[in-house]
């Protein structure tokens, strides 16, 4: 487990299993799941090569390497990934920066393997804040964004691309799925057996040496899920925010549930309040669990503070399978780059252990 660090899920939690602080006033990239290690790594590179890229095109082009990856299409991101009760792909993606608060997404776009770049451009070249389906595909096109077929998005060396997806499942899986019902227990032909080992977002934050913050997510959403679903993946306050005045924070999980709490924006609060980023994090964490009274729901929550760079993260997650790899996680993986010197020139993999109720 080379590279990989155990946060606790305690008050202690922003410490890592060598007693090193996840913080530093340099620049900071982090990003949800382990197999965000790909788009840190990008971001890394972008960084350190002097480039003249800005936060966005940073968040942007880290976020086009996963999307781009049909082998990482397994994580429920981009090409390869899993289609939706009608056998489409739909995508949903979103983008923030917090020096002006501005904010791009779209969702249920269809035909576009690159959704963050398309919110990018609605937030630059329109005067809306998010556009869905139909409207958001022909905003793509007429940009120059080329729409490609399904077979393209889903092509046969993908690692999605073993299942089968059939619109079968629009009439007895997922028409009237309950609110209290489980991923694990929406199983049917062409989804992994334990839909819960795949996680339905892909978030980046990066916060630069002076303090500025951004972040971008994208996500196909749950294996068959519902034509025209959108979770809170790219609702912003729900699966993004970005705030220079305090910092920036994704959000993953069960989107159905907790776009209800607003948790990205409610971990900017608590932070405003005076709280650290791994504080706030958990105490949002703890929050909806008691909302929710005690009942178990999936949600990894990462963040990062605008003014000094630390990071911080909470999670329900009590174990996290890597499909592609076979690697266990006990926890919520999370990726994880700072140019401060302390923390040495690699990725690594920080998994942070389970709050307790």
């Amino acid at each position: 487990m080379d590279n990989i660090l155990i946060q606790r899920g305690g008050p202690e939690e922003a410490k890592c299993e060598d007693n090193s602080s996840v913080t530093g006033g340099s620049t900071v990239v982090v990003g949800t799941w382990a197999f965000a290690k790909q788009a840190v790594d990008c971001a890394k590179v972008e960084i350190l090569g002097d480039s003249e890229a800005s936060l966005l095109d940073i968040v942007e082009q880290s976020v086009n390497v996963v999307e781009d990856d049909p082998q990482t299409g397994v994580y429920v991101v981009g090409r390869g990934s899993y289609r939706n009760a009608r056998g489409k792909h739909q995508f949903d993606a979103a983008i923030m920066e917090g020096k002006a608060l501005q904010f791009g997404a779209v969702c249920a776009l269809e035909g576009c393997p690159r959704p963050i770049s398309v919110a990018r451009r609605v937030m630059e070249d329109s005067s809306v804040g998010m556009l869905v389906g139909e409207g958001a595909g022909e905003f793509a096109r007429s940009h120059g964004f080329p729409c490609v077929s399904e077979v393209e998005l889903d092509p046969p060396d993908s690692a999605a691309s073993q299942s089968s997806h059939t619109s079968q499942a629009d009439s007895n899986v997922l028409t009237s799925t309950p609110a209290a019902c489980t991923r694990s227990a929406r199983d049917c032909a062409g989804v992994p057996a334990n839909p819960c080992t795949v996680h339905d977002t892909l978030g980046v934050i990066v916060r630069d040496g002076h303090g500025h913050v951004a972040c971008g997510v994208s996500t196909s959403g749950p294996p068959m899920k519902m034509s025209g679903r959108v979770g809170d993946s790219a609702l912003p306050g729900c699966g993004l925010y970005a705030d220079d005045s305090v910092g920036a924070a994704v959000v993953s999980g069960d989107g159905d549930t907790l776009l209800r709490f607003c948790p990205a924006h409610s971990i900017i609060n608590c932070m405003q309040q005076g709280l650290s980023a791994a504080d706030a994090c958990r105490q949002v964490a703890m929050d909806i669990t008691h909302r929710l009274g005690g009942v178990h729901v999936e949600m990894a929550l990462l963040a990062v503070s605008a003014a000094s760079g630390e990071v911080g993260a909470a999670t329900t997650v009590q174990e996290w399978a890597d499909v592609r790899t076979g690697q266990v996680y006990p926890g919520f993986p999370y990726a994880h780059w700072s140019g401060s010197t302390e923390h040495g020139p690699d990725t690594k993999v920080i998994v942070q252990r389970p709050i307790s109720n």
